[in-house]
């Protein structure tokens, strides 16, 4: 029981730390991705 509540807190906590990640990520590298004066074009 003691591993299914291990591997429970384990997947949320890495899962809130990437979108976390993710999401800080696109905060600071917006100007490069979005909007009409943007520096990549894919």
């Amino acid at each position: 029981m003691e591993y299914l509540v291990f591997s429970f807190w384990f997947m949320i906590i890495h899962t809130a730390a990437y979108m976390l990640a993710g999401i800080l990520t696109l905060r600071i590298s917006k100007d490069i991705y979005e909007g009409k004066s943007r520096l990549m074009d894919f």
